[in-house]
């Protein structure tokens, strides 16, 4: 379970730093609206944050699936990493808190990986 535990890790802060690029970043705060050229003439601008933040759980999930091929937390993973950095982007919690959290959801799903 160490192992998975390590990979995991690994795996969050390729998803989380490499593979967020900064367009990414920016546009999956809510307080920040996108570019001109990213919204399509009669399309809400402030509508736009959502996709970009779902992506980049999306891209935590697919880690989580890559790693484990178990649907179920790939899924969690993606409301979870979504809720955290919702909050981070609402500043509700700090970057370290976020990170914190992050952390904390691996360490739970090793722990039920180890119960089933």
């Amino acid at each position: 379970m160490f192992d998975l535990f390590l990979k995991l890790i690994f795996a969050h802060a390729i998803a989380d730093f490499l593979l967020q690029p900064d367009k990414m970043a920016k546009y999956k705060s809510s307080h920040t609206p996108p570019s001109k050229n990213l919204i399509p003439k009669g399309e809400d601008p402030q509508s736009f944050w959502i996709h970009f933040l779902l992506a980049h759980a999306m891209i935590n999930g697919a880690a989580i699936y890559a790693l484990t091929s178990i649907a179920w937390m790939a899924f969690v993973e993606i409301f979870v990493h979504a809720y955290i950095d919702y909050q981070k982007c609402e500043s509700k919690i700090s970057i370290h808190q976020d990170q914190l959290l992050h952390l904390l959801s691996k360490i739970i799903y090793i722990l039920i990986l180890s119960q089933l």
